[in-house]
């Protein structure tokens, strides 16, 4: 599940499920697409457009100002996961059946630039790499980040973690490290990454201990199989949540604030009895939000940890969160078709454009 989470002057890359909404005035939702669902939403860096991607297998970007689809692409499957280059000129969605794509982006168009298939799984998780040469894939039903690059969609290398199965992918703005979430919750150091199918290494146990050769440092969940997680603006945190594994479902699942240099949880925001399906970090670094699957989505304060809003959303399953990049907009879509956006400090509903 999962892609980009933008807001205010700066952006930042996360998962997220989707439509595009701008706020005008009295609470209003997007349609459904075709089939009644939503799932991925990505700003460009400018926040003047957005793109989605749903059930119907389209890709739309749309014009922030006046909420017109300004172009639309129809892909070969469903689409799970979208994101944005850092400089907002690429755009890439992964899909069923390990289809994964890549569009440039012209001022009201999309030119198509290669489509590739997988070796694992739906392709749940895309993320660029700041410097935009590189693209990481997760995928459902395989254990691997695959790495592509930009221009030419060519497997450069497989970092195998030992899992099963990649919901969320992102990197960190410095460039070497990415975080990946899924039954394990792993940061990555793609820099010692090996140039080979398969890294061995951070498989072992002796990976996870500091100074080990080309490890990565691994978290075993204690918030259950991480299906969403965001970053903070300077890299100190990760926010993370998910659903519990089959052996403790029931149990109570956490938001938590992950020191992704540690591989430690140094806040737990809150404890809910719901999967929770979608993380936001707003890009002033103050806020996190967590939407859940009966579509309740709540709002701390990440200096004090303090609750600050909890809003009820019309979908009865949420699937993503996302902060607009400027101004104080919070969205949440899911499977009822629509979006709903608020005021994230007032908790007060604000409009959404229809196309």
């Amino acid at each position: 599940m999962g892609a980009i989470l933008t807001r205010r002057a700066g952006h930042s890359p996360v998962r997220a499920f989707g439509f595009i909404l701008v706020v005008l005035g009295e609470a209003a939702a997007l349609p459904a697409a075709d089939d009644g669902g939503f799932y991925a939403l990505a700003y460009s860096p400018d926040g003047r457009q957005v793109a989605s991607v749903g059930q119907d297998r389209k890709l739309r970007v749309w014009r922030v100002s006046d909420g017109r689809v300004v172009c639309e692409r129809t892909a070969d499957v469903p689409l799970r996961s979208l994101a944005y280059s850092a400089k907002g000129d690429e755009i890439a969605a992964g899909g069923n059946d390990r289809h994964v794509y890549l569009w440039h982006v012209e001022r009201n168009d999309l030119r198509p630039v290669w489509h590739k298939q997988l070796a694992h799984g739906d392709v749940s998780a895309v993320a660029f790499s700041p410097d935009g040469r590189w693209l990481a894939c997760g995928t459902l039903g395989g254990d691997v980040v695959q790495f592509l690059d930009v221009p030419g969609g060519t497997l450069r290398r497989t970092a195998w973690y030992g899992g099963n199965g990649i919901s969320s992918v992102a990197f960190l703005h410095d460039g070497r490290t990415l975080i990946s979430g899924g039954q394990v919750f792993t940061v990555w150091d793609i820099v010692k990454l090996k140039l080979q199918t398969q890294v061995e290494e951070t498989t072992r146990p002796a990976a996870d201990e500091p100074g080990s050769p080309d490890s990565a440092i691994r978290h075993r969940n204690m918030m259950g199989w991480t299906t969403c997680l965001a970053i903070s603006p300077d890299d100190s945190w990760v926010v993370a949540a998910g659903v519990a594994a089959r052996e403790d479902e029931g149990r109570p699942l956490s938001v938590v604030m992950i020191d992704p240099k540690a591989g430690k949880i140094v806040r737990t925001l809150g404890r809910l009895s719901d999967p929770v399906t979608g993380v936001a970090a707003s890009c002033d670094g103050k806020y996190v939000a967590a939407a859940d699957d009966h579509g309740v989505v709540r709002i701390w304060e990440v200096k004090t940890g303090k609750l600050t809003q909890t809003l009820r959303s019309g979908n009865k399953h949420a699937r993503s969160v996302v902060f607009a990049p400027k101004g104080t907009t919070l969205s949440v879509a899911g499977d009822a078709g629509k979006i709903e956006c608020w005021d994230d400090v007032t908790g007060k509903p604000q409009a959404s454009l229809t196309p």
